[in-house]
């Protein structure tokens, strides 16, 4: 029997200890390219994280079952930012300094905010899939899969308006994301002729929201705006209705949290988002919209589907970065190449994303109402040509 030589001559180099192995990556056949992502895993705010990590996952899993990109396996690994500013800027620093990652998606405004300054000195694409605020554009090394606060609250402020209210009160939370959206839903009401009648915040940890009520009810407003994420929404609209505010409750990102904690109070709140159109006829977005059904039994809302996304999306820029003979492990070489196609494919209700040169997105906007402990669409909005 013929012995090969090559094993031979690996496993003495490997007790003599004068040469190393060959990579792990070469022995096994597909190169693994891996990339970060900051959710809220814990806190208020930690439903939200799950549905934005089933959207990862299953993107993963997606190119993964088909042979990967090029030669490339995707990983993800996944940081808990706890829905707080100090825990993006400790998450991003795990992703940068630790794992080395030369993308990562990132969600909430704070978080987002936080973060840009160390992808931007460590040459890290940043894709935000969460976020809103409009100071989140014309930032270097950031792109939103993710409507901006203007555009995000202005239906609701025509909504709010063309239903009678002529005053409104605000509570939002003490972050980038609620004095943002704050100022986006003021600016558009007050253009249409309404007037602000009282204006309340509260810090991200607040469970007993009494007191801003309380104010606010003496104000008796038309309507009450509300920023909030997660379980927080419940429990505001949940008070809200216990102190007898009879206001119209609206807000932008409405969560599973809103039903599920606030129960019967949610009942007529209207809400802004993403639209997702189940009955869309692009074959991409029917064929996720179907098989996230199928998993899980529920069409997926927004943050379910711009993870997905930006999966998809960054193993198109791994492919055109390997096209071009460019080594998709930098992050420079992923950021040309999104600026050669900053286009990709919208999973939620179909067509294309087309990134601006501000760095923020177009799509459909939807505007949905609790009714009967379910969304329902009442309006979709179409984005300007």
């Amino acid at each position: 029997m013929r012995l090969s030589v090559i094993p031979l001559i690996a496993a003495f180099a490997l007790v003599a200890g004068n040469v190393h192995p060959l990579p792990l990556q070469a022995q096994t056949g597909p190169k693994t390219f891996t990339f970060g992502a900051m959710f809220p895993l814990s806190g208020p705010a930690a439903e939200i994280g799950e549905e934005f990590k089933r959207g990862l996952d299953m993107a993963i899993d997606d190119v993964n079952s088909k042979g990967g990109i090029d030669g490339w396996q995707l990983k993800s690994v996944v940081v808990d930012h706890k829905g707080t500013a100090l825990g993006g800027a400790q998450a991003m620093n795990q992703l940068v300094n630790l794992d080395k990652v030369p993308f990562v998606l990132t969600t909430f405004t704070g978080v987002a905010l936080t973060a840009q300054p160390i992808a931007a000195q460590n040459s890290v694409l940043l894709m935000n899939v969460g976020g809103t605020s409009n100071n989140l554009l014309g930032k270097p090394w950031l792109y939103n899969d993710q409507v901006m606060g203007d555009p995000l609250n202005q239906p609701l402020a025509q909504y709010s308006y063309d239903n009678r209210a002529r005053t409104a009160a605000l509570l939002t939370s003490e972050d980038a994301y609620g004095k943002d959206d704050g100022i986006a839903f003021t600016t558009a009401f007050t253009k249409l002729g309404g007037k602000i009648v009282a204006s309340e915040t509260f810090p991200l940890t607040t469970t007993d929201f009494t007191a801003q009520l309380t104010k606010i009810r003496a104000s008796n407003p038309d309507v009450l705006y509300i920023v909030a994420v997660g379980d927080t929404q419940g429990l505001l609209v949940k008070q809200a209705r216990a102190l007898d505010v009879k206001a119209n409750i609206v807000g932008p990102l409405p969560t599973t949290g809103l039903i599920t904690v606030g129960g019967r109070a949610a009942e007529g709140f209207v809400g802004s988002g993403i639209a997702v159109d189940p009955t869309t006829k692009d074959p991409a977005a029917k064929a996720f919209l179907a098989a996230f059904k199928a998993k899980y039994n529920t069409v997926p809302e927004w943050d379910a589907g711009t993870p997905y996304e930006a999966v998809h999306f960054l193993a198109s820029l791994i492919h055109e970065t390997v096209r071009s003979g460019g080594d998709p492990r930098s992050g420079a070489a992923l950021l040309k190449a999104l600026e050669a196609h900053p286009v990709f494919q919208n999973y939620l209700s179909g067509g294309q994303v087309h990134l601006l040169s501000d760095h923020g997105s177009v799509r459909a906007l939807q505007l949905q109402q609790v009714k009967d402990g379910k969304y329902v669409t009442i309006k979709v909005v179409q984005p300007p040509k």
